[in-house]
């Protein structure tokens, strides 16, 4: 038995980046696995316009169509996570990483310049001091 049998499309999304290198659970941290999710939708159902239907040299698909996609899935928290949501996760992770070390290096050279006033005043205060001690 043909398993496209009664369908008039099928249409696979796969992410390599997907499964070229770990990626970690937004809730809990542990590493997540991909998993392949698939949905049949007709083209006369109301979640079709959540869906890119193929469109081939004699036109577009009508009728039934399996999508096949990328998601990942956590097992300690039993949630799946699709590529899209991971990688917007990952966005504002490296976006909030940028700003930690930026607010740090400012912080830093607030400390740098503190400390340079700092040892300006002791050097100054020690040669005040040396010239009135040789008096």
């Amino acid at each position: 038995m043909n398993l496209l049998e009664g369908f008039q499309g099928y249409s696979k999304r796969y992410s390599i980046s997907a499964r070229a290198r770990k990626y970690y659970c937004p809730i809990c941290w542990k590493t997540v696995q991909v998993r392949v999710k698939s949905q049949i939708i007709d083209t006369k159902s109301e979640e079709a316009k959540n869906f890119d239907f193929p469109v081939f040299e004699g036109g577009a698909v009508v009728g039934k169509v399996k999508f096949v996609w990328d998601v990942f899935y956590c097992a300690s928290c039993d949630k799946e996570i699709t590529i899209t949501e991971m990688r917007e996760f990952e966005r504002e992770t490296k976006r909030r990483e940028r700003e930690e070390k930026r607010v740090g290096s400012e912080r830093n050279e607030r400390f740098r310049l503190l400390l340079r006033a700092a040892v300006l005043l002791i050097s100054f205060v020690l040669v005040v001091m040396l010239v009135y001690a040789n008096r």
